[in-house]
């Protein structure tokens, strides 16, 4: 993960920059969820910049879990995009945003 990894997705507020700041922001809906199941579908395109310093994936992704307060069962897909970058000789994640498909 990229220094500077940006994260956003329908669970959070506001968007978030940097693991530290995911890790903060994601503990409460962590901690609401029982039961989480994230399974990556096969990305629906992958684009690779020809210099190699960039690329991205788009794709979905199928969430389930249950409100660890009224137990309601949720499950539904996300759309995803996903960006690399690379840095340090390495290819790390730089961006991620989900968002659940379809009405809300």
């Amino acid at each position: 993960m990229s220094g500077d990894f940006y994260f956003f997705s329908g669970a959070l507020e506001k968007p978030v920059v940097g693991k530290r700041a995911l890790d903060q922001a994601a503990a409460p809906v962590t901690a609401a969820r029982k039961n989480e199941k994230e399974g990556l579908s096969k990305p629906d395109r992958i684009v690779a910049a020809p210099s190699g310093d960039m690329a991205y994936e788009y794709g979905t992704a199928h969430v389930s879990f249950d409100d660890a307060q009224t137990g309601k069962h949720h499950d539904f897909t996300a759309a995803y995009l996903r960006v690399w970058k690379a840095e340090g000789g390495s290819c790390k994640v730089a961006a991620v945003m989900y968002e659940p498909e379809g009405p809300k």
